[in-house]
């Protein structure tokens, strides 16, 4: 997790503690949610569940973003991305 890496990032999110506000100062849903949960993680204790809304003629999304001023060596993001909706017909994840 974040509190392990070596040397220390600028930024780490693993979702193990605090609230999302904590790290993330901006929050969009519109028709959708963004929390913090503990039922389905891919490590850790936390994870970012994001749900939209399951009405194919709403325009359902939900964004946490952070802006960060550089220069930067590199940028990494990394992402378990798990979709439960048989049903959807389509869905876009931006990165």
């Amino acid at each position: 997790g974040c509190a392990q890496q070596n040397p220390v990032p600028l930024f780490c999110d693993d979702f193990d503690s605090g609230t999302l506000a904590d790290h993330w100062p901006s929050i969009s849903q519109g028709d959708g949610l963004a929390a913090l949960e503990s039922d389905v993680v891919y490590s850790g204790d936390g994870a970012l569940g994001i749900t939209g809304s399951a009405n194919p003629t709403d325009c359902s999304y939900t964004r946490v973003e952070r802006v960060f001023t550089g220069p930067f060596r590199y940028v990494r993001v990394r992402a378990m991305v798990w979709l439960d909706d048989a049903q959807a017909t389509a869905y876009q994840l931006v990165a």
